[in-house]
């Protein structure tokens, strides 16, 4: 009994060291101080509007608010005989404290109100160490000319997107694609195979990133050349809101056929605070689809180059009234197909038997969190991320029986070079040795159960390739 009650206080602990990471929450702390003298005030009242936390100053006038969600936040500022002060838009980005020093000035009205835009970017201060990093600011990534993380990461200073090869993705400071750690709303989301990530995340749906390229914390011990911390938007707690976007190339192609590449994105929000629950409970949810019938457009027409692509986010916070309690539920979904150009091999009739790929992920998240005092944050994450892809012939055939796929389908070059397909006619004929003998043995069994010498021709010469390799 005593063994199992050490093993529940370890794994608390576990969660509860786990969940500390930066990639999440930053502070918002700061000074308050008479404006004639600079003397701090003492006992001040500074009020996080959106939630009515509040707190006071102490002796030096210093007050801080630990574990704060990455956005905007409005503070409220009060001291007997001063002037009130209303300061806004002061952005929290992940591992950052912002620093807001307050001067207030002795009141000439009852009542009077100063009000304030804060320029947090250029207040930021870093938590831990110093280190080159990007933060972006909800304003900066909308008005950036990308339409998703991918696009918005191949804008950084350090950062090259490469497009074609083995090594294709996001490369920071020269180094490979899988040596960059990926968070979304502090959950890891890279491949465990490959340690890739998808990036596919419109931009609309994001709060505020943190890209870092150098002087990453021991958390951080598999990123080899960078992080990028990103925060998903968290619906409005005032009112309903709904947006929908819809860009495409179909105006310009009535214009020059050659510009039109079938290309159509939708997007679409809806957010705000769930009826009935007296705004302590929020919801965001968006969704994006693409479609195109040439993926990577170019000079020469590509077949085989299409992709179809949908994205869904979904964001829960429950904030009781007068607490520092939270919880977040937090959750993505992504599937794609797509036909990959391939010059190596997109030559004769047989292009439709040149593999589609399919990929999708899941990713859900709950996270608790909370305050002790000033100096104290607590905080749980639970979360659960699954990456697939699937490969599959242009006609529709499965691959998922087969050990091994090459990107360059060696295993048809095998059947042409031995005359048992014909890429002009696309027909199959019966697979035979030089001697005349069969290339299929009667005792080869499918994972079905059933004789490769019964199936189709174009079935064994997978398996016949397969086997020999």
């Amino acid at each position: 009994m005593r063994i199992i009650k050490y093993l529940l206080i370890l794994s608390i602990l576990s969660f509860t060291l786990y969940a500390q990471s930066s990639s999440t929450t930053g502070k918002i702390r700061g000074t308050v101080t008479d404006a004639e003298t600079g003397s701090p005030l003492v006992g001040a009242n500074v009020i996080i509007k959106e939630s009515n936390i509040g707190s006071a100053t102490n002796i030096n006038g210093q007050f801080v608010f630990p574990n704060l969600q990455s956005k905007k936040y409005s503070l409220l500022i009060t001291y007997i005989g001063y002037s009130t002060k209303n300061i806004t838009d002061v952005e929290v980005f992940p591992g950052q404290s912002v620093n807001i020093n307050v001067e207030l000035t002795l009141a000439s009205i009852q009542g009077e109100t100063v009000e304030v835009i804060a320029e947090a970017r250029r207040q930021v201060v870093e938590v831990r160490e110093a280190a080159t990093q990007e933060l972006l600011s909800e304003q900066d990534i909308v008005t950036l000319p990308v339409s998703n993380i991918k696009g918005l990461l191949a804008q950084t200073t350090g950062v090259v997107e490469t497009k074609g090869g083995r090594d294709q993705g996001i490369h920071m400071r020269g180094g490979r694609t899988g040596e960059v750690a990926i968070y979304v709303d502090g959950v890891k989301i890279n491949d465990p195979v490959d340690n890739r990530a998808s990036l596919d995340i419109d931009k609309y749906s994001v709060q505020n990133a943190r890209i870092k390229l150098s002087g990453m914390e021991a958390e951080y011990g598999d990123a080899m050349s960078g992080i990028v911390d990103i925060i998903l938007k968290e619906g409005n707690s005032n009112w309903l809101s709904i947006s929908y976007r819809n860009e495409g190339d179909k105006l310009v192609g009535n214009i020059d056929e050659s510009l039109d590449f079938g290309f159509k994105k939708q997007y679409f929000n809806i957010n705000g605070p769930v009826p009935f629950t007296k705004k302590t409970l929020t919801f965001f949810l968006s969704g994006t689809s693409i479609k195109s019938d040439i993926e990577n457009p170019s000079v020469v027409t590509k077949d085989h180059n299409n992709q179809d692509r949908f994205e869904g986010i979904s964001k829960f916070v429950f904030r009781p009234v007068n607490s520092n309690f939270k919880v977040e539920l937090s959750g993505d979904m992504g599937r794609e197909t797509r036909e990959s150009y391939n010059h190596t091999i997109s030559t004769g009739d047989w292009l439709q038997s040149y593999y589609k790929i399919n990929e999708g992920h899941e990713r859900v998240s709950c996270k608790l969190s909370g305050t002790l005092n000033q100096n104290t944050a607590w905080s749980l994450l639970f979360s659960y991320y699954h990456k697939y892809n699937k490969f599959s012939s242009g006609e529709g055939q499965k691959y998922d029986d087969f050990n091994y796929l090459s990107t360059r389908l060696d295993w048809v070059r095998d059947a042409v070079n031995n005359g048992w397909y014909n890429p002009k006619t696309r027909e199959w004929t019966t697979l035979i040795n030089d001697n005349g003998s069969s290339a299929i043995r009667d005792n080869y069994i499918l994972p079905d159960g059933t004789s490769l010498s019964d199936a189709d021709y174009e079935t064994q010469a997978f398996y016949l390739y397969n086997g020999n390799q």
